[in-house]
């Protein structure tokens, strides 16, 4: 059976993996066209705010070799979000899918990767602390 949502995908974004692979995995054929990403792409925003926004309007999947090991997706998402992608995904090659969600990111992901950053200056914090006195 092919997913709807996976049949109308018109631009791919691949990160890592096979594209092949995840949307076969995802349920769906790769007639979309294909873009190479570096995975640290993400430190060059004015380039991937670029390349989002020629890709509004249009159904877009990022693919992955697998999502629970996929750094900056939430960063990712901030970028799509900028860039007023509306219908867009993350794939990998085992077929879990990570569909966009307004909700999800502010009411989610935004304030955990608040917290994150948080206890990550904390960390640094108590380790200078220790190491000066």
């Amino acid at each position: 059976m092919t997913n709807d949502r996976a049949a109308r995908l018109q631009q791919v974004l691949v990160l890592s993996g096979s594209p092949e692979r995840a949307m076969a995995a995802f349920g769906g054929t790769l007639d979309a066209q294909l873009h190479a990403l570096e995975e640290f792409a993400v430190a060059k925003p004015a380039k991937v705010l670029a390349l989002l926004r020629s890709l509004r309007g249009t159904n877009v999947a990022i693919v992955t070799k697998d999502l629970r090991y996929q750094r900056f997706r939430t960063i990712w998402k901030l970028y799509g979000a900028i860039a007023g992608l509306s219908h867009w995904m993350f794939i990998d090659e085992q077929g879990r899918c990570d569909r966009f969600s307004w909700v999800k990111l502010f009411a989610i992901e935004l304030p955990l990767l608040v917290l994150e950053g948080a206890v990550s200056l904390v960390g640094v914090f108590v380790g200078w602390i220790r190491l000066r006195y």
